[in-house]
């Protein structure tokens, strides 16, 4: 394998085989930190960390265990709470030419976690864009605001996706006096 693993000192990950088990577990997604993160364990040893690949667009690119705990997973399904998994898709980024477009799995052995694929769009990509959606208004409009932090003087798409289907995208530039007031994006058009 060509990537890095990312074990935990204190982890002691299953020795046995894979194959023959029954893996429940779900890829639930990216979070706005940047961390890729989800839940697994084998039915037959629920209470076993197991060994969890990062496979970006066909390729394996790192590894870690499942050993962060998950309350929420073990008081519905019966486990132990440790079956929590992450990767940093920052300091990924930093060895991997990841890119908007990307498709990334979760994989044990050779089972796919479900939740898989996820694909990386632009706000993953670019962490330097600040933003916060606000909801919808009673008009209907999904409203909030968004700039680049590098760059105060441009717009940016924003792109609202549904089940990684790109539904729409908009430019962020309407005048935000809340943006102007408290944001170094002095001329507030980022709504």
């Amino acid at each position: 394998m060509k990537f890095a693993k990312l074990f935990k000192e204190s982890a002691k990950p299953l020795q046995a085989n894979t194959d023959s088990l029954t893996i429940q577990g779900h890829f639930d997604g990216i979070n706005h930190d940047g961390m890729i993160y989800g839940w697994a364990f084998a039915k037959q040893i629920p209470e076993q960390s197991l060994t969890v690949e990062l496979v970006l667009n066909g390729e394996s690119i790192a590894a870690t265990l499942t050993d962060l705990p998950r309350r929420d997973v073990s008081s519905q399904l019966n486990c132990h709470e440790f079956v929590g998994f992450e990767f940093d898709l920052k300091k990924l980024m930093q060895s991997y030419p990841i890119q908007a477009g990307d498709q990334l799995d979760i994989k044990i052995n050779q089972h796919i976690l479900s939740g898989s694929p996820v694909l990386i769009d632009q706000s993953i990509q670019y962490s330097y864009k600040l933003g916060f959606c606000e909801g919808v208004s009673a008009n209907g409009f999904i409203e909030g605001w968004a700039f680049d932090q590098q760059d105060l003087s441009k717009s940016i798409k924003i792109y609202l996706h549904i089940d990684n289907l790109l539904i729409t995208e908009v430019i962020a530039d309407l005048y935000r006096h809340d943006v102007a007031n408290s944001t170094d994006k002095k001329n507030g058009r980022a709504g």
